[in-house]
């Protein structure tokens, strides 16, 4: 799979990530959580308890970082791509990195013969 880093904390960390992935059939997209984020949520989670509607996100916050994504399996056609991401984030979703998609799209070796990519401004 491919990666595009879009955007990052103010501590360097990866904010906005997207990229094309071929075994999931389409692009995908994870937004980081920031080293607060991970704290706060580290502390509601050991006061969770599992039926809580809460509980899966906040987990995967503490355990992978990831506080929202879309696009891990299966991934999204990238003619629904733009619109699949939050209406907060879609303006890192420019013309180019929707060229780079297609590009990684194109290249049955992309992500794996290519390191990540960082539009990072």
């Amino acid at each position: 799979m491919s990666r595009i880093n879009l955007s990052a904390w103010e501590d360097g960390t990866q904010r906005l990530v997207v990229g094309y992935d071929h075994p999931a059939s389409g692009a995908f997209w994870q937004e980081w959580a920031s080293v607060e984020e991970i704290q706060e949520a580290e502390h509601r989670f050991d006061k969770m308890s599992e039926d809580d509607p809460e509980y899966e996100k906040v987990m995967v916050i503490v355990e992978v970082g990831v506080k929202r994504e879309g696009g891990m399996w299966p991934g999204i056609p990238l003619d629904k791509f733009r619109e699949s991401v939050p209406e907060d984030l879609r303006d890192l979703i420019t013309d180019e990195v929707m060229e780079l998609l297609k590009a990684h799209k194109a290249d049955l070796d992309s992500g794996y013969n290519k390191g990540p990519i960082s539009l990072v401004k």
